[in-house]
């Protein structure tokens, strides 16, 4: 009895150790691990992400994250989607043209990489064109990272190849817009 209870301990023990000892980068998806994939292909093997691989499809925005580069992606999950649908009446992705979703989506999206630990209280500029300038997200960092005072980043620095990917529980919608 008493060996089975040392057993089961250090088996427990051990599983334990092996599993926290895992970071997101030794989890490997068809052969590659995270850090080897761009953000066009994070995003196509992540169920979460379904609507905005769907969106970047229609604006024919997937190519600029496959390609070469040092982005920070702010990347709205699907729950943060459907809600923007409810705001704004519509079923889905579908229903919003595409020359719409072209600035919302380069409005998430910065022209290099930043770390979560990197971010200060401030302004940073998108890849969203706004008549010849580009648009500007206001950070804070109180608590938490904000953008523009209501998205917060819920899952930081998924490290991929062309820069990184900050999860945010909402969808950043650019003035005027």
């Amino acid at each position: 009895m008493k060996k089975n209870i040392i057993l089961l301990l250090s088996t427990t023990l051990l599983g334990t150790i092996l599993l926290s000892s895992c970071n997101k980068d030794d989890y490997n998806y068809a052969g590659m691990t995270i850090a080897s994939r761009t953000i066009a292909e994070y995003i196509v093997i992540d169920p979460d992400f379904s609507i905005l691989l769907q969106a970047l499809k229609k604006a024919n925005l997937a190519d600029l994250l496959d390609g070469e580069g040092n982005f920070t992606l702010f990347a709205p999950d699907n729950y943060a989607f459907n809600v923007l649908f409810e705001e704004l009446g519509v079923s889905g992705i579908y229903d919003i043209k595409a020359d719409t979703l072209i600035p919302i989506l380069l409005y998430h999206m910065l022209g290099t990489e930043i770390k979560y630990s990197m971010f200060f209280s401030g302004n940073y500029t998108t890849l969203s064109p706004d008549l010849g300038n580009y648009r500007i997200l206001n950070i804070s960092v109180s608590n938490g990272v904000y953008i523009n005072g209501d998205a917060r980043v819920i899952y930081p620095d998924v490290d991929v190849k062309n820069g990184v990917i900050h999860i945010i529980d909402k969808v950043l919608v650019p003035p005027g817009k």
